[in-house]
Order: structure tokens, then C-alpha cells, then sequence
């Protein structure tokens, strides 16, 4: 009899683990905030919209100064889940803050001035659910600006697809680069690698799908699913990305494994290429200790870029050229963007 009792309350305890299990949320968006009062609510009307039937959306506000406590209260959705801080974490802090706070095995963290197009989730996770080795599926993207105009795309031309993830570091080295607000990964490998690093400030997204490359595959859904949000940064922000970007592009190298040494003849080019985009956004602040120092840096390793290359305002006119009509072109049916990306290369 006291066998069969045991019996008993091992079943009634598997069955509750079986509910509490089917209560866990599949996917959990994670949105820190901070000061974007005007334009959260845009995302969580965006996520809330989403048709994917088990998802959660975190939301650290970190400890914001204008009135986005006042917006996100007044949502009553059961799957928000709130939490104001009452000092600022910083940024990555707070990003894993949203992580803690949250249950789903797939992530994904889309900024608080961006927004989720429909069946994002739905598409994304179902990715996901087809191959426990891909660790992170992402999304094309159109880019708009502070008054809302779309001013750019990226990820348009190509097609869907799962891969290898070493198969795709060549192009991630070279500038295609994956858009943190359009990319879900998986708390497992997320955890397995110790998440995201504490060397960088803004590298940290980026850092994060070099070192899931390396180990696992990743998916790609070659269609415009978030709304991204691109923005003057301050003058002290523009110093600080100068140094970390070209830290961060030859920490990628250093790291490199033996099968995929021959990679590294491109660093050379791609830190030229990087020193002239950054001096060009140095030039345009204010002279400061600081901007000078780090100015001094990216012109001298960027001097032999500029010998025999074409005039660097002609590359400027000819960039915004091709951001303009790829802008368009990104208005076009799928198959014939697809095309066209073949086609363009």
C-alpha cells in the first residue's frame, strides 16, 4: 500500500510538472528601455500583435527620466512582464537584467525604438524548432529614421536558408553583419558560452553571433520582418565606438580557428575600410583631446587606403546612391528582390 502511494504522488507530480512545463512561454522578448517614452509603445503594440501562441514580453525600463514607466503601465496584457530599475544598470546590465527576468527558450531582444513586422515570431521560431543545432535564426530588415521614413534595407536580396554557421563568417567578416532587434537565439547556447561579453559596450550583440557561428548553424529568412531604427549618436558615444569597432574586428581574427586561417588575409583591407568610415565620423565632431587622440590612430592606419582608391566624397555620394535605390528595390516581391540579389551580387 505505501508502495503504491509513493507511486501515486510521483504521477501527480509528473503531471504537475507537465502543466507547470506547458505554462512556460516558448518565446520571450526582451525589450530594455530607457528614454524611449515616444516609441515603446510602438513596439509593444508590435509584439503583442505578434500571432505566435506562447510568448512573454520583458520589459526592464532603466530607470528611465521621461514618461515611459507611465506607457508601459498603462498596457494589462497578461504576457508584459514589468520591472522599472531604480538606478541606471547600463546598457548590457540591463539587457541581461531582461534575460533573468525571463522563462522562454528562445530569445529575442528587439530595441525599444524598433518594431516587429507580422508573423516575426512565428517565422522565426518555427526555424528554430526545425534543427536543435541552429542556434540563432535572423531576418532582413528595413532601416527608418527619427521622423519615420524608411531609409534603408538590409538582408532583402538574399534567400532564405540554414547553413552551417562557418559557412557564412566570410560575409559576417566582410559587413554582413546580423541586426540584433531581428535576430531570436536560444538560452541554451546563449548560456553555453556565458552570454554576452563584458569587453564590449556595443559589440557585445555582434561578438555574441561570431562566437555562435563558430560552434552551431544559423538560419536566415530573407524577408522584411523588423523595423529598425537608426539615429545620431553623441559626440562622446562616436569617440568610444571609433576605438571599440576596430578592437572588436581584429579580436574576430584573433579568434579565428586553424580551418579558417586563410581568412585572416582579409583583415588588412577591412580595418583600412573601417579606420576612413570612422575618421569620416571623427571629422565631423568637435575637436577634443579625446577625438584628436583617437583621430591620430584610425588616420594613420588608414593612409594606405587612400592610395590610388577613389576620392573618399565619391564614395560617400556613390554609398547613398546605392542606399537609395536599394530602398526601393526593397518594395518588390520576394522572388524578384531574390533575383535581383543574385544578380547584383
Amino acid at each position: 500500500m505505501e508502495a503504491a502511494f509513493k507511486l501515486a504522488r510521483k504521477g501527480a507530480s509528473m503531471v504537475v510538472d507537465e502543466k507547470l512545463q506547458a505554462m512556460i512561454p516558448r518565446v520571450s522578448v526582451l525589450v530594455p528601455n530607457y528614454n524611449h517614452a515616444s516609441m515603446i509603445g510602438r513596439c509593444i503594440d508590435s509584439v503583442l500583435a505578434q500571432d505566435y501562441p506562447s510568448f512573454e514580453l520583458v520589459v526592464s525600463d532603466n530607470a528611465s527620466t521621461d514618461h515611459s514607466d507611465r506607457v508601459i503601465r498603462s498596457y494589462t496584457d497578461r504576457r508584459l512582464v514589468y520591472e522599472r530599475q531604480h538606478a541606471n544598470l547600463g546598457m548590457v546590465p540591463n539587457f541581461r537584467r531582461c534575460i533573468e527576468l525571463s522563462r522562454g527558450e528562445f530569445l529575442l531582444a528587439p530595441g525599444a525604438d524598433d518594431y516587429l513586422k507580422p508573423g516575426m515570431i512565428t517565422q522565426c521560431a518555427s526555424i528554430l524548432e526545425s534543427d536543435p543545432e541552429i542556434a540563432f535564426c535572423h531576418t532582413a530588415v528595413e532601416i527608418f529614421d527619427d521622423e519615420g521614413s524608411v531609409v534603408g534595407t538590409t538582408g532583402a536580396f538574399q534567400r532564405s536558408y540554414v547553413r552551417d554557421g562557418r559557412e557564412v563568417i566570410r560575409p559576417f567578416l566582410m559587413g554582413k553583419r546580423v541586426v540584433n532587434s531581428a535576430a531570436m537565439f536560444r538560452r541554451s547556447r546563449f548560456l553555453e558560452l556565458g552570454g554576452w561579453s563584458s569587453d564590449y559596450l556595443n559589440c557585445f550583440d555582434i561578438d555574441l553571433w561570431f562566437r555562435m557561428l563558430l560552434k552551431w548553424k544559423v538560419g536566415y529568412i530573407g524577408r522584411i520582418l523588423v523595423g529598425f531604427r537608426s539615429h545620431a549618436v553623441s559626440t562622446d558615444w562616436t569617440i568610444l565606438m571609433a576605438e571599440e569597432y576596430l578592437r572588436f574586428l581584429r579580436s574576430m581574427f584573433e579568434r579565428l580557428p586553424d580551418d579558417l586561417a586563410d581568412l585572416r588575409t582579409l583583415e588588412p583591407e577591412l580595418v583600412r575600410a573601417l579606420c576612413t568610415q570612422q575618421r569620416r565620423a571623427l571629422s565631423a565632431l568637435p575637436r577634443s583631446p579625446d577625438r584628436d587622440r583617437v583621430m591620430a590612430i584610425v588616420s594613420a592606419l588608414a593612409a594606405e587606403e587612400e592610395k590610388g582608391g577613389p576620392p573618399e566624397l565619391w564614395n560617400t555620394l556613390r554609398a547613398g546612391a546605392r542606399r537609395t535605390v536599394l530602398t526601393w528595390l526593397s518594395r518588390l516581391p520576394d522572388e524578384m528582390r531574390y533575383l535581383l540579389g543574385e544578380r547584383l551580387g
